[in-house]
């Protein structure tokens, strides 16, 4: 578990240190926070909200416990239709990964106890999708995000929604 909190806290101060490095060379509207959704990944998340142009967002999360192991990476490219100081609307395009797995019980009747085995929930899923996304800030640097994605996944395509909260060095 230490080792768990550890390795988190040395990957937010490593993001933290290299969203201020790349702000203060260009002046980019980088932000560090959180997402959640189908295409920019689930958890920790870097965004690049550009004035005009293309920018960028990447999430990632790992979590494991006694049971359950769920790792989530996600990338997507922005392209900025509009941006004013409050509110942005980009273009959105990305892939993503996830694999999961937890360990199951199961009650051995011939033994008459619980017997544990490690089982794939869902194995590993890989997608790709593209939408809109929509950003506002409540205040100057704290900015929610709310994205319409269609994406397709295993043999289907459907359109997710997808949230997010970051705040902006600049």
């Amino acid at each position: 578990m230490h080792k768990n909190l550890l390795t988190l806290i040395a990957a937010i101060v490593l993001c933290i240190s290299i969203t201020a490095v790349a702000t203060a060379e260009d002046e980019l509207n980088t932000g560090f926070g959180f997402a959640f959704g189908r295409t920019c990944g689930n958890g920790f998340s870097i965004r690049s909200l550009p004035a005009h142009g293309w920018g960028y967002q990447s999430g990632i999360i790992y979590f494991k416990s006694d049971a359950d192991t769920y790792f989530n990476l996600g990338a997507e490219l922005l392209y900025a239709l509009n941006r004013t100081s409050t509110t942005a609307l980009y273009l959105i395009a990305g892939l993503s990964y996830s694999a999961e797995s937890h360990i199951q019980e199961d009650w051995n009747i011939m033994s008459n106890r619980w017997e544990r085995h490690r089982v794939r929930e869902s194995g590993i899923a890989c997608g790709a999708g593209m939408g809109i996304a929509y950003n506002y800030a409540r205040w100057e640097r704290l900015w929610w995000s709310a994205d319409l994605v269609i994406a397709a996944y295993h043999d289907s395509v459907l359109p997710y929604p997808q949230f997010g909260l970051h705040y902006l060095f600049k």
